[in-house]
């Protein structure tokens, strides 16, 4: 079946619509590693997680508007798309969203330096009771050897 120019047309704007969405999957992705993610493995498997989303997005896209038929124009829809986005719309986000994540990244900050003050307390406390017991088992062994030895 052949497409007319509108339809044509509708599907590049839908593509540029989709490289919006695309850019918004990325948003979700870059604020994990702006709050603190930054594992090089974590990079790794994000980027192919993201890869993997683009790809299918674009396959179904492509299903649904065109009959399965990936045209260039799609692409570079969705690439201006996601071009409109990092350029203008990212600077909303950061304004938004970064100061949020400072202050989540500030109290988990505080809580990991608790909990590590607490961890600390219980392993002092756990080495000092398991230091008991090994003095008091040396002791048993030491008054039995003595008795052992008196015989």
């Amino acid at each position: 079946m052949e497409f007319t120019l509108v339809q044509l047309c509708m599907a590049f704007l839908y593509s540029v619509i989709s490289g919006l969405i695309l850019g918004l999957v990325y948003e979700i992705f870059r604020l994990s590693h702006i709050a603190g993610l930054t594992c090089g493995l974590y990079y790794f498997i994000s980027d192919i997680v993201y890869m993997i989303i683009c790809g299918l997005f674009t396959y179904f896209f492509c299903l649904v508007f065109l009959e399965g038929k990936v045209r260039l124009f799609v692409i570079i829809g969705e690439i201006l798309g996601f071009f409109v986005y990092y350029n203008l719309l990212v600077k909303v986000f950061n304004c938004a969203f970064v100061p949020i994540l400072r202050i989540i990244k500030k109290i988990l900050k505080k809580l990991l330096k608790k909990s590590r003050i607490l961890m600390y307390n219980i392993k002092s406390k756990l080495l000092s009771v398991i230091l008991f017991f090994e003095k008091y088992i040396e002791g048993i062994k030491n008054e039995k050897n003595e008795s052992g030895n008196r015989k």
